[in-house]
């Protein structure tokens, strides 16, 4: 999927924009941090600016913070707190975590090499609906909207739902911009 970033330089009345083709990768939500904190530091003037880019350097070329079979079985637990969060019962959560640990195993090796990471997402959601129902047919009463839900919540949604949420919350942070003051109310109030 194309994804650009856009670099700024210079002071906002006369600033140079530069935008960048790069490829999506996985989510790192512990790098994510780590990349805002040289950030805050450089933009408060804490930190030198060649300082800031090696630390970047360095932080790219630091080894995952969990291994793959961490990261399988988060994909499985957070299967099984979703189908709960779906209303499914405890029957419910067994086939959640099950669909989790196959949208996570599937997640996990496409995600190991960039040309095939852009298929995670597609698949995940087949494999969530697929799991679902094929548990229906295994394991029934199964309520299988919750645990597809969960699967291709797992899959898909939550992590680059939460991404969004903090690319939207630091938008003041890089853009040098006031947040947009009550608009949360207006929005809720239909206008």
């Amino acid at each position: 999927l194309p994804t650009f970033l856009a670099l700024a330089f210079g002071p906002i009345d006369r600033q140079r924009v530069v935008n960048l083709r790069v490829d999506p990768g996985a989510i790192d939500l512990t790098r994510l941090h780590a990349i805002e904190s040289i950030q805050a530091r450089v933009l408060r003037g804490e930190t030198a600016p060649q300082v800031g880019a090696s630390a970047l350097r360095d932080l790219g070329a630091a080894p995952p913070t969990f291994n793959r079979w961490e990261i399988w079985v988060a994909y499985g637990l957070a299967g099984m707190a979703a189908t709960r969060f779906f209303g499914g019962d405890l029957k419910d959560a067994i086939g959640g975590a099950i669909v989790g640990l196959l949208v996570g195993g599937l997640s996990t090796l496409l995600n190991a090499r960039r040309d095939r990471a852009a298929l995670a997402e597609f698949l995940a959601g087949i494999v969530a609906t697929v799991g679902a129902w094929a548990l229906a047919q295994v394991m029934p009463p199964i309520t299988m909207g919750a645990v597809m839900l969960a699967g291709i919540v797992v899959g898909e949604g939550g992590m680059k739902q939460t991404r969004a949420q903090k690319g939207r919350a630091t938008h003041t942070q890089t853009t040098g911009r006031k947040p947009v003051k009550g608009g949360a109310k207006k929005q809720g109030r239909g206008g």
